[in-house]
């Protein structure tokens, strides 16, 4: 990968980065539990997963977000559910306010989080993040970018509605989050991200939006998603599953840095 011309991030690059949260035991430690100051950064762990470093922040008091596998729910009735791997609010965590984010930083021994080892161009025609999830009610759900070396964005919410068939098989939602056409969601600019920046244990905090902004889409170094309304769940378990993430930025990768006369080669 080479360096940008800034020196401080990769080039920018067209391609896709699919998080699947993909772990080798069968539940992890909690990302982040509620209450103040005690949100613990974690990787998942999978032979396929991207080696990211995960953040949370968890709006209530009691429950948690953690990796888990088979964590759709804890089904009581056979056959088991399919395999799977996720990122979840269990119950009371499930709530406004709450999220969860990374930034695209692949070394974990870097002693530097913060610095992205991958940088997306999300600008390029049909680009897109999919997320795919399981939820026991309704649940609003934003997606959440950061461009550069620290902006983030908040998408609009899209409702996800309460999976059917939630103590038997529940079938995995696929909602997309567009960046361009007709369907691209539009963003606002947001306060309290500083944590974010830092990818390091404590400090969490809430979140504020703070009105429309664009984006640039040409450089794209972390992702999240945060959940901005709940509905009452159908019974027991009452989480949020997020299973995968999938950034999608079609196009031919631009030229290589050697040929490019400045930054705006690559825009």
């Amino acid at each position: 990968m080479q360096a940008s011309a800034f020196g401080q991030f990769p080039t920018p690059e067209y391609g896709s980065i699919l998080e699947d949260f993909d772990i080798v035991a069968v539940s992890g430690p909690s990302i982040d539990s509620g209450g103040a100051n005690n949100e613990t950064i974690k990787r998942p762990d999978g032979p396929s997963t991207s080696n990211f470093a995960w953040g949370a922040y968890n709006a209530a008091i009691g429950s948690g977000i953690n990796f888990m596998r088979n964590s759709a729910v804890n089904h009581p009735n056979p056959p088991p559910p399919p395999e799977l791997t996720a990122l979840t609010f269990w119950d009371a965590s499930r709530s406004v306010g709450s999220y969860v984010y990374t930034v695209f930083d692949k070394s974990a021994n870097d002693g530097n989080n913060n610095m992205p080892t991958i940088t997306l161009n999300m600008s390029g025609e049909g680009a897109k993040v999919t997320v795919k999830t399981v939820q026991n009610g309704d649940t609003g759900l934003a997606l959440l970018i950061r461009s550069g070396a620290s902006t983030w964005y908040q998408s609009d919410s899209k409702l996800l509605t309460a999976s059917p068939d939630w103590h038997v098989d529940p079938p995995i939602g696929t909602t997309d989050y567009e960046f361009t056409g007709p369907l691209a969601v539009s963003w606002s600019g947001l306060s309290g991200t500083n944590d974010m920046d830092e990818v390091d244990d404590g400090g969490e905090t809430a979140l504020t939006v703070v009105g429309p902004a664009t984006p640039d889409f040409s450089n794209i170094t972390g992702v999240g998603v945060r959940i901005t309304s709940v509905a009452g769940s159908t019974g027991g378990f009452s989480g949020l599953t997020v299973t995968e993430i999938e950034l999608d930025g079609p196009g031919e990768p631009p030229p290589p840095l050697a040929a490019a006369e400045n930054w705006n080669d690559y825009r």
